[in-house]
């Protein structure tokens, strides 16, 4: 399952003997890899010196290109198409709403208004908020290192995203805002999906979210996308084909091999590549800086995902090891 640009997946068991563990640890690196370009890109398009999409088109033009690939993959390993009930047809349709409609909106709305680092790092808070909602909704018990590492993250995402200032007429402020409600809706829908996702395949599953996304998504952002269009140039349509090909379509590919194989623990190692190199890109390219409040902010999010989600992760890890 997906959100914003990290992937935390159900299995809890070793890499499975018939993958190479060098191939999957390399997959999960190009997964990292490909998710962090998303915030450079995106600043790149929506450079208004020059030609450039809103933030709506963006979303229409990923969410489209991810159902068309994901269904074409879908097809072509003649997975599972059908979907057991109604009632699972309204949670799919729920689920796209949420998880891809919601969330790229306010993900690539919040980017444009919001530095490409700071974007990358508060995305990160996404498992905190997961947690926090586990326990609001009494799904998870509330541990003291849960409890401590969701008022860390928390604390790290003020930090990042300057809620302390609180400027309502500050363009980064709102689009901090936005990333942090995007965290929060897809931790909402993380934890709603789990029931069905538990039931579908990760290919299904993720291939219906994205077409009831793409439903939701292309009425508003498809004619956003055909009035900015005509004043692309080259490098606006090289990148929106970028942003689609490589942070969408092959990001979510990728991850769904090597999530057939990676432990959730594993896969939650590697998410902390993706604001380290977002960061690298953001001041090579986009000349963004790096100052001691986001370090500070970012520390108290890392420390915050760890307690959260590492030592339950492992917990649980050990007791499907002693399982017979």
């Amino acid at each position: 399952m997906q959100f914003g640009d990290y992937k935390v997946p159900s299995p809890t068991g070793p890499i499975m003997p018939h993958a190479s563990a060098l191939s999957v640890h390399l997959g999960l690196i190009a997964v990292q890899l490909m998710f962090a370009t998303l915030p450079i890109a995106g600043k790149l398009i929506y450079d208004e010196q020059g030609p450039h999409l809103t933030p709506m088109a963006v979303a229409a033009a990923r969410a489209v290109g991810a159902a068309v690939a994901l269904w074409l993959v879908l097809l072509l390993t003649r997975g599972p198409v059908r979907i057991a009930s109604g009632a699972d047809v309204a949670r799919f349709a729920l689920f796209g709403f949420l998880g891809v409609f919601v969330n790229q909106v306010l993900f690539l709305g919040g980017l444009r208004d919001t530095a490409a680092v700071k974007a990358s790092v508060l995305v990160t808070t996404i498992p905190v908020f997961t947690a926090l909602a586990a326990i609001v909704l009494r799904q998870e018990r509330a541990r003291r290192h849960t409890l401590i590492g969701i008022a860390l993250g928390c604390a790290g995402a003020v930090v990042v995203g300057g809620l302390d200032r609180f400027d309502l007429g500050s363009r980064t402020f709102t689009g901090n805002v936005k990333i942090i409600v995007n965290a929060l809706a897809y931790a909402l829908y993380l934890i709603w999906s789990r029931p069905l996702l538990a039931r579908y395949s990760p290919l299904t599953a993720i291939t219906w979210i994205f077409t009831f996304g793409a439903m939701f998504t292309a009425p508003l952002g498809w004619s956003a996308l055909v009035a900015d269009a005509p004043g692309l140039d080259a490098r606006g349509w090289w990148t929106l084909a970028f942003i689609v090909a490589i942070p969408t379509i092959g990001a979510y590919v990728v991850n769904l091999w090597a999530l057939k194989y990676a432990t959730a623990t594993l896969v939650s190692i590697y998410v902390y590549l993706q604001p380290i190199v977002s960061a690298v890109l953001a001041v090579a390219m986009l000349d963004e800086r790096v100052d001691a409040r986001l370090l500070a902010g970012a520390a108290l999010i890392f420390a915050g995902i760890w307690l959260a989600t590492g030592t339950g992760r492992r917990s649980e890890s050990s007791r499907t090891r002693r399982s017979p």
